[in-house]
């Protein structure tokens, strides 16, 4: 799994994908490639070379905008790439992985959102409602916390305002490209997990 944010010609970036390599340095996998704007999968492949220290590409000669660069690191399960204005880290993992699904854990999940655009709250947890207790992310421009109860609303429409107007809480109506978010998974069994598509 391989993630990483930059510049590319003044527009920030962000990056999540899937990364395979062989003994060689031949690598090839998918990667989801998102700005404030858009967010597009690509599929992508690259080969580098590396040298006994660990060094891809002459690392060790420092920062190049035209060749990707990096290091191989702890007992090469941990990578670090860059090129240009754009970062880079790698994990090794025997894990499956998606990067279409969020997969959430029994109790609480901090996550974060890739898509390139807005999602509704009630779509992101929809067929989820009855393991889903609570959805929470700080809203910076109010300085307050903000809540969606998708178990209470399946049982109750209009619980999550009620509850959030006793608090003087926001109402989560959507979450957007980058932010992160609480989800508080529920009646599962510990060793189980839930799926959302994002």
């Amino acid at each position: 799994m391989i993630g990483g944010f930059g510049d590319e010609e003044g527009t920030t970036v962000g990056m999540l994908g899937l990364m395979n390599c062989d003994n060689s340095g031949a690598c090839s996998g998918t990667i989801k490639k998102y700005t404030k704007d858009t967010m597009k999968l690509q599929s992508f492949s690259t080969s580098f070379n590396v040298d006994q220290s660990g060094s891809i590409n002459g690392f060790e000669n420092g920062p190049s905008y035209d060749t990707l660069r990096g290091v191989i690191g702890n007992n090469g399960n941990t990578i670090l790439l860059g090129i240009g204005r754009v970062m880079m880290v790698g994990v090794k993992t025997d894990a499956p992985l998606s990067i279409n699904e969020l997969s959430l854990k029994k109790g609480w999940n901090l996550v974060g959102l890739i898509s390139g655009e807005p999602k509704d709250i009630k779509k992101l947890v929809q067929g989820k409602e009855d393991n889903i207790s609570s959805v929470w992310k700080w809203v910076q421009s109010k300085q307050k916390w903000a809540v969606y109860l998708p178990k209470q609303e399946k049982q109750n429409p209009g619980a999550t305002e009620t509850y959030a107007d006793l608090k003087k809480f926001e109402v989560i109506s959507h979450i957007n490209p980058g932010e992160g978010f609480w989800v508080h998974v529920t009646d599962i069994e510990d060793y189980d997990e839930i799926v959302i598509d994002y």
